[in-house]
C-alpha cells in the first residue's frame, strides 16, 4: 500500500482544498496546491492526475510532458522498493492515483504511436492490479493485435471472466480466427450461456472474419 506516514493527513488535507478550487472554477490557486503537492511529496499521483487534467484541459502540451516525466521518475522508485512479485492493489484508496498514472501513461502512448511502450506499460499495469478494474485487457488486446502478437492475446486471455467485458471474449475467438485455429473458436462461441452475448446465430460462415479485425 503506498502511504505517506504521519503526514498523510496535512497531504489530504491540502489535496482536498485543491479540489474544492477545482469545483469552485479557481484553476490557478487548484494548480498552485497540486504543484506544491507533487513538489514536496514523492509519489503522490493523486495531484499528478490532477495537474494532467487541468494542463489537458487547457492544451498545456509542455506542462502534460513535464508532469508525465515526474511519475514516470516516482513510477520508478515504487517498483524499486516493492517487493518482488508484489502488487499495487485498487483496493487501497491511496494505490488508486499511481495506477490510474499508469493507465494514462499507457493511452498517452497508444496516442503517439508507441506501441511497445504501451503493451510493456499495461503488462506492468495487469501485473501490479490483477483485478483489472480499468479494463487494461481490452486496449491491450487492441495493442497486441496492432503488433500482430495473437499468441499472446490467447495467453493473457486464458482464464478470461466472459461475464466481466465481452470484449475479451470476441478478443480471444479473433486471435484464434487470426492463427487459423477455428476450432477453437467456434467451440468457444457456442459455449456460451444465456448471460453471454449470443452471436454464433449470427454469424455468416461464408465471410472471412479474420480480415478485419475492427468489425466485432
Amino acid at each position: 500500500v503506498i502511504n505517506y506516514g504521519q503526514e498523510t493527513v496535512s497531504i489530504m488535507e491540502r489535496y482536498y482544498k485543491g479540489l474544492d478550487l477545482l469545483a469552485n472554477d479557481n484553476l490557478e490557486e487548484a494548480e498552485l496546491i497540486f504543484k506544491s503537492l507533487v513538489n514536496g511529496v514523492r509519489g503522490y499521483y493523486d495531484s499528478i492526475i490532477a495537474l494532467i487534467n487541468i494542463f489537458s484541459e487547457r492544451g498545456d502540451f509542455p506542462n502534460i510532458s513535464k508532469i508525465y516525466n515526474v511519475g514516470i521518475k516516482d513510477l520508478k522508485l515504487i517498483l524499486e522498493v516493492l517487493p518482488e512479485n508484489g502488487t499495487i492493489p485498487f483496493t487501497y484508496a491511496s494505490n488508486k492515483g499511481f495506477l490510474k498514472f499508469l493507465y494514462k501513461l499507457g493511452i498517452k502512448h497508444i496516442n503517439t504511436s508507441r506501441i511497445d511502450d504501451a503493451i510493456t506499460n499495461f503488462l506492468l499495469l495487469l501485473r501490479l492490479n490483477p483485478n483489472d478494474e480499468f479494463d487494461v485487457m481490452e486496449v491491450l488486446a487492441g495493442a497486441l493485435f496492432e503488433k500482430e502478437d495473437f499468441e499472446k492475446i490467447i495467453e493473457l486471455t486464458e482464464d478470461f471472466d466472459k461475464k466481466k467485458n465481452p470484449s475479451t471474449v470476441y478478443n480471444r475467438i479473433l486471435a484464434f480466427l487470426k492463427l487459423g485455429n477455428e476450432e477453437r473458436a467456434l467451440e468457444l462461441i457456442k459455449s456460451f450461456d444465456e448471460e453471454n452475448l449470443k452471436i454464433y446465430k449470427d454469424l455468416d460462415f461464408v465471410k472471412d472474419y479474420a480480415m478485419d479485425i475492427s468489425e466485432y
